[in-house]
């Protein structure tokens, strides 16, 4: 369905930018787990305040216990995984090592 499809694709996105804009910004590279936070938090008010208010769905109450919950889920699902892997690949391109 296209609802995954887009699913994906916001993910990439996401991900793309965030490896675009990590040899730009030093302090990205002082912390994986803080970039996770501000990837998983940054996709979630992109979502909330972009996407959601543009599609047919239209908005819904806000709860502080399901924010929280769709923070947490973006930061494990997307933002580590895209922290770690963005930091590693340009500690191998520069030829460090990566300490964390």
């Amino acid at each position: 369905s296209f609802g995954i499809i887009f699913h994906y694709l916001i993910a990439l996105t996401i991900a793309t930018v965030y490896f675009l804009i990590y040899p730009r910004l030093s302090f990205l590279k002082s912390n994986t787990i803080l970039s996770a936070f501000i990837i998983g938090a940054c996709s979630w008010a992109f979502m909330n305040f972009v996407v959601v208010p543009k599609s047919q769905i239209g908005p819904s109450p806000f709860s502080l216990e399901s924010a929280i919950k769709n923070v947490i889920i973006l930061i494990v699902c997307i933002g580590l995984p895209v922290s770690i892997l963005t930091h590693h690949y340009y500690q191998k391109l520069s030829g460090g090592t990566s300490v964390r």
